[in-house]
């Protein structure tokens, strides 16, 4: 149930790339996977099972194939059939294809394991994923109880967490607070352990809780000893160190460490993710009292990557602020709060009260001015044109929506953050109905189960099927996307990640563009 990344450099050799892919012997099974310049080639990848020197199948073999194989958990089975944590990639697409059917059979699969079945540790993750598929929460979270306690070292902990958080996001469901307390307990007691490490981000990003600082650097130093080229790891430790010369130390190592190439593939990473782990980064920094060091991070943020938000240009502001360069965190101040920060325009008047003269002018005409201008300074993409056919068989092209604000989604049907979002999309689809907004959602999925899914869960964005080849055009990596372009076909923002009020998120892009 342990994945281990390596990161092999292939080599030219008439005229093919070439790469010796090392087989440790606790290998199971080996997933072959291809990138390029940061981004992964999704549509070429290989897993392989490893066998013995007698041609035997090593456990867990056929874990990574159940989602491209049907038959993959029927031929791990065979070979081991105690092995019940191969069920849940089985029970996650019967649930996505059979929603008729599938909760009984997952039910009935449960229940045969439940009676006769080892009480091993795949036993309680099963136990975990089925209940969780079934949204059967406080049974899930039993098993997840006692899969904490019997099996501590068990590597099926943290894969049964994760899935168990993601079902209870999908369906905005809330884990029990004596669990949460448990699995805190459990990362005091073992900060070296692989939940210790998939869980630390949920602590460092956003806003630190003193509660939680002891446990964030002793998770932070049982795997730095460990693995010294964690760039979340130091990260972590310069959130919550009291050194300051160590924390800078720290920052620096995590910056060098999330651009590296290398780096980024180990940690399953693209430049697409770059902002999320670098932001983090130089607001520490800044809160460090080193402005130039932040800025310099943000340089290369702004270097790599156009998917910057409101928070970006906050941070931005700061910087320059605390240098006192007012004018250009006067600038920034403003974008982000052209973005939709309130956080963003109380700074920027505040900034406008102390440090210029206004000779009359309100700020709310030197706002007016200054986006304006800035507007007019940016060099902003065109967005692709597209030509394609939405459910309902009607045409729907870029080129015919010039003159209206355009707002481009990107999901698939077993995208939870994509479910959770859309009824409020459907909100603002509404909102806009009398002006000139056109909502368009790339789906991954074919038209069948489509007009499945739909037929059950509303979304009232215009749906294009089998969009595949529009979301590589666009240079999605993650899903949701969202895309907003203005009247002239520019792309102006872009928005990764879904919640239950993305659409409040949306509002102020498409606002600014309808002015």
């Amino acid at each position: 149930g342990r994945q281990q990344i390596e990161v092999q450099r292939m080599q030219r050799e008439e005229g093919k790339l070439v790469a010796d892919l090392p087989v440790s012997e606790k290998a199971s099974s080996i997933r072959i996977a291809f990138v390029s310049d940061g981004d992964w080639d999704y549509d070429n990848t290989q897993t392989l099972q490893v066998v013995d020197a007698e041609g035997k199948l090593y456990r867990n073999g056929y874990l990574e194939s159940v989602y491209s194989d049907e038959g993959a958990y029927t031929k791990e089975l065979a070979a081991y059939p105690d092995n019940y944590a191969i069920y849940k990639g089985r029970w996650q697409i019967l649930a996505a294809s059979q929603p008729e059917e599938g909760p009984e059979i997952i039910s009935e699969e449960w229940a045969l394991i439940e009676e006769g079945g080892t009480r091993n540790a795949e036993y309680y993750h099963a136990k975990v994923t089925s209940h969780a598929t079934l949204g059967e929460f406080e049974k899930a979270g039993e098993g997840m109880a006692e899969l904490l306690d019997k099996f501590p070292a068990s590597p099926w902990i943290t894969d049964a967490y994760s899935y168990l958080g993601y079902m209870l996001f999908s369906k905005q469901a809330s884990m029990n607070p004596k669990l949460n307390e448990q699995v805190r307990d459990y990362l005091r007691a073992h900060p070296g352990s692989d939940l210790a490490k998939e869980r630390i981000g949920g602590y460092v990003f956003g806003t630190v809780q003193d509660e939680y600082k002891d446990l964030i650097a002793s998770i932070a130093e049982a795997w730095l000893e460990k693995e010294p080229d964690l760039p979340l790891m130091h990260l972590a430790a310069a959130r919550v160190g009291e050194d300051r010369a160590e924390r800078l130390d720290h920052l620096s190592q995590a910056s060098n460490l999330f651009i590296n190439q290398d780096q980024m593939v180990y940690d399953g990473n693209t430049w697409g993710y770059l902002v999320y782990h670098m932001l983090p980064v130089a607001q520490t920094y800044l809160e460090l009292g080193a402005p130039s060091e932040a800025l310099g991070i943000l340089a290369v943020l702004e270097c790599n990557t156009d998917k910057l938000e409101s928070d970006f240009f906050e941070t931005k502001g700061a910087a320059w602020e605390a240098l006192f360069q007012y004018d250009k965190a006067m600038g920034d101040y403003l974008k982000a709060a052209d973005l939709g920060s309130e956080t963003s325009l109380e700074l920027a008047k505040k900034l406008y009260t102390t440090h210029y003269d206004p000779t009359g002018e309100s700020f709310e005409a030197y706002q007016a001015k200054t986006l304006a201008a800035q507007m007019k300074a940016n060099e902003v993409p065109m967005a692709a044109d597209f030509s394609v056919t939405d459910l309902e068989g009607n045409a729907v092209a870029l080129s015919a929506l010039r003159g209206k604000v355009v707002v481009l989604n990107f999901w698939f049907i077993g995208c939870a953050p994509c479910r959770v979002e859309m009824p409020g999309l459907n909100e603002l689809v509404a909102d806009y109905a009398e002006e000139e907004v056109a909502f368009v959602a790339f789906a991954l999925d074919g038209q069948e189960s489509l007009e499945k899914f739909l037929a059950k869960k509303a979304f009232d964005y215009t749906i294009i099927p089998d969009a595949d080849g529009i979301a590589t055009e666009y240079g999605v990596q993650a899903y949701p996307t969202h895309v907003v372009i203005d009247k002239e076909g520019r792309i102006q923002s872009t928005l990764t990640g879904g919640s239950e009020t993305r659409h409040e998120d949306l509002k102020p892009l498409i606002d600014r563009l309808l002015r």
